[in-house]
């Protein structure tokens, strides 16, 4: 890590718990804070769970992980989990990070917001390549096209 004591980390759980590609919520009941931690090409990232759309707070937990990209499934929102930054709207505001860890196969987060800066995880530098992102309506209009509409005996 960056020289940090692992005493300003908390144990979440075990590292292995979250499979690459998926994204799990932890509540810090002391500090009343939803983070979740996605692992992503290996690396793990810890941000905001609630989105930042306007109205209703939606766990980024449920939403679509794409590489490094978020989607909340309430409004289509796409946030980077590696800076925190919104990648496409209607959410205008960035969500905070935190700091993530691996020591003695527990996965550990810094409580405290890391910022919105740069990548916050213990891991090597990541590839600043990003594929590109289907839309949402493309995504959409892949699922419509394979459904079948017709039935047996029609």
């Amino acid at each position: 890590m960056s020289g940090l004591p692992t005493a300003a980390f908390r144990a979440v759980g075990r590292d292995d718990a979250i499979p690459d590609g998926f994204v799990v919520p932890f509540y810090l009941s002391d500090r009343k804070l939803r983070i979740a931690v996605a692992r992503a090409g290996g690396q793990l990232y810890a941000f905001d769970d609630l989105c930042t759309c306007p109205g209703a707070s939606c766990p980024l937990s449920g939403g679509l992980l794409t590489g490094t990209t978020i989607m909340c499934h309430c409004h289509g929102s796409e946030f980077d989990v590696t800076t925190g930054a919104v990648v496409r709207g209607p959410a205008t505001r960035p969500l905070s990070v935190y700091e993530v860890q691996v020591a003695d196969g527990s996965l550990r987060i810094r409580a405290k917001a890391a910022g919105r800066s740069g990548p916050r995880s213990s891991s090597a530098v990541r590839s600043s390549r990003r594929e590109p992102k289907p839309s949402l309506m493309k995504i959409l209009r892949r699922c419509h096209s394979t459904v079948r509409t017709d039935s047996p005996g029609a």
